[in-house]
């Protein structure tokens, strides 16, 4: 159930904000960085973070380029055509949170699913 959360929680904020009071380029930015300061404080307080950096280096790899792949979209995207992505997006997640199967990885292929 804690990942539910993890994943709406910023979700919502940034539909709230997109929707009400700023621009939705300026909550993308508003909430990437209050997360981004939240897990960085959370990395370097649970000890063990270069082997988890290490052990998700491919992840984190890939969310780099996501994230430049990103915000070159984020800026270039006419602010209409990015409200309705960014709705399908959030519809998207419901349906797939809603429908999320639980999957419990046994200690041995734990290793070869990588951090799930």
């Amino acid at each position: 159930m804690l990942t539910h959360q993890v994943l709406a929680l910023p979700a919502t904020a940034l539909a709230a904000l997109a929707a009400q009071f700023i621009s939705v380029q300026a909550a993308v930015a508003l909430v990437s960085v209050s997360m981004v300061a939240s897990n960085v404080t959370q990395a370097a307080e649970g000890g063990q973070t270069i082997q988890a950096i290490r052990q998700m280096s491919p992840i984190l790899l890939l969310l780099a380029i996501g994230t430049f792949i990103g915000v070159h979209l984020l800026v270039t995207i006419d602010r209409r055509v990015l409200q309705i992505v960014l709705g399908a997006g959030f519809l998207l997640l419901a349906a797939l949170l809603t429908a999320m199967p639980r999957v419990r990885l046994q200690a041995r292929t734990a290793r070869w699913a990588g951090p799930a």
